[in-house]
């Protein structure tokens, strides 16, 4: 059975997430993402999670996935960064989920 849930990042970032039984994609100085991603892609995960930093980078590509229901796309924040990728992202989806925005509370 193929893993169900991948995770893209760097080689620090996933090693937990490998622990976990995910698939690890490490991101390598110079990789080219887009073929990663869609690499990643093509081995039909649930679930992928990336970094934020990663997702910026190919956000036209997670874009055309976003209305489909399956892979689900998580983006997950770097502790070690501060980015608020993530927060906009989510205020988007409730937005139109539901009409309003609650996860920034206007």
């Amino acid at each position: 059975m193929p893993n169900q849930i991948a995770v893209i990042g760097d080689s620090d970032f996933i090693l937990g997430f490998k622990a976990l039984g995910c698939a690890p994609y490490a991101v390598e100085e110079g990789a080219d993402l887009r073929k990663l991603f869609g690499d990643v892609v093509k081995d039909n995960p649930l679930c992928i999670f990336i970094l934020e930093d990663y997702a910026l980078k190919i956000m036209d590509l997670i874009e055309q996935y976003s209305q489909a229901s399956r892979p689900m796309i998580i983006l997950l924040p770097d502790f070690r960064q501060e980015l608020s990728v993530t927060e906009d992202l989510l205020s988007r989806m409730t937005i139109r989920a539901i009409g309003q925005d609650i996860i920034k509370g206007a």
